[in-house]
């Protein structure tokens, strides 16, 4: 079993990076939907000091942004259920707090009635409005959004390209600093992954491992396929929760799961797997039981996301994140993680 972290505001200093690697973990994730990866030049060095001092096969991947469309807002919002909220492409039409700019994709294919899944389901709006320039939708649920936050809608599939051009520049960066493993969202179909990886040889990647995330569902009805090209398989729960609805997400990771047990190929579970952890010092029994059925499933690592980002915890998160996944160990006696 591997396991992997995100590095964010509350986790990517020399010190803690260091003691995760002595607690156990193997690797850091760099989230790109949220910046450019030259505006993480700090957290790159401090890496190569991590490294360098550790003398340890520490690995980075990035995760690019790929087809997922994100919001755009003047600042963070608290959403009241039953707000009015409007939906534009255009820039001139945004800049207040409760206006949201989309992509043009994802604005055209917005039909009434439909329902938006914003930031992996914290709020939902149904569309009752649409004007030319303009989407009215109520807000369901109340809810603090800030920008840059994930968007869909529900049960319908918005064509975009496979990269976008942030993609291709951060690859241009990733190549400079040696970084050879990436997470490639949205992944569809195996020409996907032939696309990427022919670029990326063009660009001079030499060896690089592609994470492929299936995170709707047509990566699940083409996982056979997936699988044969792809170095790993991530089954990314969160933007599949909103993609094929919460119920189904247990019945999609265990199907994943089962296609690459069958074929011997690697996969990862990532999304929400210790998510109480953002606040409390400890995590929930079910979150527990979550992490141990993972590695029963056969899963070759695991990879916190906002639990080490933004959390209050990362190192005691990352602590029972390991100490959860371990299936092989008779003993029931009793294990405390500390904390300060």
């Amino acid at each position: 079993m591997r396991y992997y972290a995100t590095l964010g505001p509350q986790f990517n200093h020399y010190d803690d990076l260091c003691t995760a690697i002595d607690l156990g973990l193997d690797g850091v994730r760099i989230n790109l939907s949220h910046g450019m990866l030259f505006d993480r030049t700090e957290w790159l060095e401090t890496l190569s000091r991590v490294r360098s001092s550790k003398k340890a096969d520490f690995e980075v991947i990035i995760d690019l942004m790929g087809r997922e469309s994100r919001i755009k807002l003047t600042k963070a919002f608290q959403f009241h259920k039953g707000d009015l909220v409007r939906l534009t492409c255009c820039q001139a039409f945004a800049g207040d707090d409760i206006t949201i700019q989309v992509d043009s994709n994802l604005f055209d294919a917005i039909s009434l009635n439909d329902t938006i899944i914003v930031d992996d389901g914290q709020l939902k709006l149904t569309v009752i409005e649409i004007r030319k320039d303009m989407v009215f939708a109520r807000a369901d649920n109340d809810a603090y959004i800030d920008t840059n936050k994930s968007i869909h809608l529900e049960n319908k599939t918005v064509h975009k390209d496979l990269l976008s051009n942030e993609d291709r520049i951060n690859l241009e960066a990733a190549l400079s600093h040696n970084i050879t493993s990436i997470m490639q969202p949205f992944v569809q179909s195996r020409e996907d992954i032939l696309e990427l990886r022919h670029l990326l040889e063009k660009m001079g990647f030499e060896q690089t491992r592609i994470y492929a995330k299936i995170e709707d569902d047509i990566g699940i009805k083409n996982i056979d396929s997936l699988m044969q090209e792809a170095d790993e398989i991530v089954i990314a729960r969160g933007d599949l929760g909103s993609h094929v609805g919460l119920l189904s997400v247990a019945r999609a990771q265990k199907h994943i799961a089962e296609k690459c047990r069958e074929e011997s190929v690697d996969f990862m579970v990532v999304t929400q797997l210790l998510y109480s952890m953002i606040e409390n010092p400890t995590p929930s029994r079910a979150e527990l039981n979550d992490i141990y059925n993972c590695s029963l499933d056969g899963a070759s690592s695991l990879m916190l996301t906002g639990e080490t980002a933004i959390g209050k915890y990362p190192l005691d998160a990352i602590s029972y994140l390991i100490e959860g996944s371990k299936i092989n160990e008779g003993s029931y006696d009793r294990k405390t993680i500390h904390h300060d």
